[in-house]
């Protein structure tokens, strides 16, 4: 459980915006989100049962959102679901465990040291609205990415002068995948003919091109940053492997 004390400012800037959520103990709030959003056009008005954990190192690190009143499950029942990360949960079987954006969109949209108010408006609420966008029309209203790297590569695509930082989490999705072999072959040669690592059987450049441009892209920004990219997934395996300890 977290350790973390939230700021006396930040703590009441949020709940007064807020007032159905409560701390339920040291960097854990608990309750109800109202949502009144609008996204072109689409006006949802809803409510959300929730948790928003930090753990002690934050501000520094990322909140984590949960869904916990069955919406997500329960929408995945009715659309025959059987995959949770299709409703932007981290894992097949982790109902409610919110994917709110790509690790390197992280920074942008909740940048270190912001307060957690920045968080439940920029991206909890907004992802509550998506959540319920999708029960209602069974679609996201901002488009979708892939899941797990390709997502990730894809993501970053779109990043203008990405840091080493960028590159690292970038990395550090692609190690997690059980096919980053594959990703790694092709940081060393791209081929958009090379079968793609989603297992479809068509090839990379018609299955998931834009992960592919994301591929592309990481490792020309890898060599123009003088980064050996070996070694730090070298690194990052052996960081996975103590955090399973």
């Amino acid at each position: 459980m977290s350790s973390h004390r939230f700021t006396e400012r930040e703590l009441e800037a949020t709940l007064a915006k807020y007032p159905k959520l409560k701390q339920s103990s040291d960097g854990v709030l608990v309750g109800v989100v109202d949502i009144n959003h609008k996204f072109n056009d689409v006006h949802i008005v809803d409510s959300f049962q929730i948790s928003i954990e930090v753990d002690d190192k934050y501000p520094q690190t990322f909140p984590r959102l949960t869904e916990t009143g069955g919406r997500t499950k329960a929408i995945a029942e009715k659309y025959k679901i059987m995959d949770y990360r299709d409703l932007h949960s981290y894992a097949i079987q982790e109902p409610g465990a919110a994917c709110v954006c790509a690790s390197q969109e992280r920074r942008r949209k909740f940048p270190k040291g912001s307060d957690l108010i920045v968080y439940v408006d920029n991206l909890a609420v907004p992802y509550l609205y998506s959540l319920s966008h999708y029960e209602k029309f069974q679609k996201w209203p901002w488009g979708e990415r892939s899941h797990g790297a390709l997502g990730s590569l894809e993501a970053y695509a779109e990043i203008d002068n990405p840091s080493q930082t960028d590159i690292t989490d970038t990395l550090i999705t692609i190690r997690a995948e059980p096919e980053w072999i594959v990703y790694h072959k092709q940081l060393k040669k791209i081929s958009s003919s090379k079968g793609c690592p989603c297992k479809s059987g068509k090839p990379f450049g018609l299955c998931h091109r834009d992960a592919l441009a994301g591929l592309e892209k990481l490792a020309n920004d890898s060599k123009k940053l003088g980064l050996n990219v070996k070694g730090l997934f070298d690194v990052i395996a052996n960081r996975l492997k103590n955090s399973k300890h």
